[in-house]
């Protein structure tokens, strides 16, 4: 399986596409959240030239991203604005990038109390205008797990964006270009104890991932040898389903570093992968 590594398009991202080539990653996941809202046509063309540019300089390749999104404590009811409009230029410039698949997370209904039922109808809606729009330009989309966190007005169940949405919400498209990404530290949080059997439910419905790690309660996005995820249990359990693609860390980057610092961080989660994979895989 492929390593690689999420990296945010920022001031910095061609200094850490460098630092990634050079630890060993051939591949990164781009997270557009840091570009802004209500950019224009031009800022973005800008932006996708640009990625273009250092991927090609850095012999490095685009496995998946992450578009601008919703907060996840929004309400499904309140979606829409010039937030989708932001969405679908990141598709467009994902497409262009190379990346197969564009990651959101799911939409939760929650105005009225908490419903599963409701949760998963929004959602097909939402990513059928999402997949819509990714097949118009040549890529996918996947949904996530969403982490532990508490939504306004609502009790919280622990399932909530894991097997009992997101299993019936890619069953429902029935297309290749739509699959799940299976994020390993917000499971942990909410289905520690039924980690690998949701990955074996799951199966070949995964078609990308989040690696990061926690001790169970905040979603810290650790480095993987950092908290209490049991690797020996869910690393064989996405074998298992025949999984082959990219294993993409999605760590929080240390805050005002200097390049050395960067540098040696980058390259200190390379070697974190590299010992779960190899001791596991």
């Amino acid at each position: 399986m492929e390593k690689a590594i999420s990296i945010s398009y920022n001031e910095r991202f061609a200094e850490n596409c460098r630092y990634a080539a050079s630890a060993g990653f051939s591949a990164i996941a781009i997270d557009y959240s840091s570009v802004g809202s209500g950019k224009s046509d031009s800022h973005w063309d800008a932006v996708t030239a640009n990625i273009i540019k250092i991927l090609e300089q850095t012999g490095l390749r685009c496995v998946q991203t992450h578009p601008v999104y919703y907060d996840c404590l929004m309400s499904a009811e309140d979606r829409g604005g010039e937030t989708e409009r932001d969405m679908r230029k990141a598709i467009e410039s994902s497409a262009k990038v190379g990346a197969p698949f564009c990651v959101f997370h799911p939409l939760i209904a929650v105005t009225s109390g908490y419903s599963m039922d409701e949760s998963l109808e929004a959602n097909k809606e939402w990513y059928g205008i999402l997949l819509e729009c990714a097949l118009a330009n040549g890529t996918g989309v996947a949904a996530e797990n969403l982490p532990l966190f508490n939504a306004p007005g609502a009790p919280l169940p622990p399932l909530r964006s894991n097997y009992s949405l997101l299993a019936p919400l890619a069953d429902y498209f029935n297309d290749e270009h739509m699959g799940i990404c299976w994020d390993f530290g917000h499971a942990n949080q909410t289905s520690k104890e039924e980690h690998a059997s949701l990955i074996t439910a799951l199966g070949s419905r995964i078609v990308c991932t989040h690696i990061h790690n926690n001790y169970g309660s905040v979603d810290y996005h650790l480095p993987p040898i950092y908290g209490n995820i049991e690797w020996e249990k869910v690393l064989p359990a996405l074998r298992d389903t025949g999984y082959d693609g990219p294993m993409t860390l999605e760590v929080k980057f240390p805050q005002n570093a200097d390049s050395a610092l960067l540098e040696t961080f980058i390259s200190h989660n390379y070697a974190c992968l590299s010992h779960i994979m190899s001791n596991i895989l």
